[in-house]
Order: structure tokens, then C-alpha cells, then sequence
């Protein structure tokens, strides 16, 4: 009985041995499974974070497609009529590499920390896209030559010019601390950073001529 006493411890050695791998595999996975799900959650919890720096980018963005429609420039691409579109955002435009490093107040000197303007110059659109959507004709305006009080506001001919009144969409995109293809304003997400985000705004307007 000693040689199948001997098998059998044998035997339950071999099945602890299993077992313990085992145990050990398992708690490997849940251990694995913990720190990718601890992960990510901070990487939503940096993106959701770091959104509204996104946002502000984009809202600032707006604000210069507004300020550009009043230039010789947008009037000029405005005036092609319904459907026209541009980005001014793309390489070579007014809002290509715009951050908002011009948008915050300087004191005197500058005195900003650099660590403030590593951050706002993170901080870009990567694009703006303006569409002419509609244009109404409005008829004639006066220029207000003449159009004082207890005058004929007609008897200047010249100062009448004929208006339209135009809506404009305007799609911003912003990104903070988001990586670009070639320093451009393509997004490269095969690289996408902790803390990346990006937010993308649309707005329509009425300019009238």
C-alpha cells in the first residue's frame, strides 16, 4: 500500500499545482482588466476636462469668420451668391494656426507664465468652413447723405445703392493638445494624446450689404 499511497500525494500535488496556475492566470486577467479600465476612464476624464479649452477655441473662431466677413476679402467671396463656401482655416488663409495666444489679455510686459502659453498654444482651430446659404434682395438703401431732419432724403440719387441680406453658416472645429499631420490642421488620430479634445460649433448669420 506504500507505492499507491506515494501515487496518490503525487497525484494531489499535480492538481494543486494546476489549480494554483490557474488562480494566478485569473487574477492576472482581472488585474489587466482593472488597469485598462482605470485608463481609460482617465483618459475620458482628461478629454472631458481639457473640452471646454476646445470649445473656446472654436467660439473665438467664429468671432474672426464675422470680423472677416466685413473685409474687402469676405465681402468679395460673399458676393459670389448661394452655395459658395470656403475655410479659412486651410493652409495659406487668415485662421491657419490660430490659437488663442491673441485672444488673451497681455498685461503690461506680458508677464504671462510660459506654462500659461504652452497651454493656450495648444489650444487651435482646424477649421472654419463658411457657406453662403441664402441671399435675399432688399431693395435700395440710402447711404444717409441728406437724410437729416426736415430734408428730402431722395435728393441725393447717388447715395441709393441697391442691398442684399445674406445668411452665412459657420462650422468652427477646435482641438486642444490634438496632434495635426505635418504641423497642418488634419487631425492625426493614429497619435490622439492623453487629454486630447476637440470641439466643433455651428452657427448661422445674417450680414446684410
Amino acid at each position: 500500500m506504500y507505492p499507491s499511497l506515494t501515487k496518490n500525494l503525487n497525484k494531489n500535488k499535480g492538481m494543486v499545482l494546476v489549480l494554483t496556475l490557474i488562480l494566478m492566470l485569473t487574477l492576472t486577467m482581472m488585474a489587466s482588466a482593472m488597469i485598462i479600465t482605470v485608463n481609460t476612464h482617465a483618459d475620458l476624464t482628461a478629454s472631458v476636462t481639457q473640452k471646454p479649452t476646445a470649445i473656446q477655441v472654436s467660439e473665438s473662431c467664429i468671432d474672426q469668420a464675422v470680423k472677416w466677413i466685413q473685409t474687402p476679402d469676405g465681402l468679395a467671396w460673399m458676393a459670389l451668391g448661394v452655395g459658395s463656401k470656403i475655410d479659412i482655416a486651410a493652409e495659406g488663409t487668415l485662421l491657419y494656426g490660430k490659437n488663442l495666444m491673441d485672444d488673451t489679455a497681455k498685461l503690461e510686459g506680458d508677464r504671462r507664465s510660459e506654462k500659461f502659453k504652452t497651454r493656450i498654444g495648444k489650444a487651435s482651430c482646424t477649421s472654419v468652413v463658411l457657406e453662403v446659404i441664402t441671399k435675399e434682395s432688399v431693395g435700395a438703401s440710402s447711404s444717409g447723405i441728406g437724410s437729416e431732419v426736415g430734408s428730402d432724403p431722395d435728393y441725393d440719387a447717388d447715395s441709393l445703392t441697391s442691398a442684399a441680406k445674406y445668411s452665412i453658416k459657420v462650422i468652427a472645429e477646435g482641438i486642444f493638445n490634438t496632434p495635426t499631420l505635418l504641423g497642418g490642421t488634419l487631425i492625426d488620430e493614429d497619435n490622439w494624446n492623453v487629454g486630447s479634445s476637440k470641439a466643433k460649433i455651428e452657427v448661422i448669420f445674417e450680414y446684410q450689404t
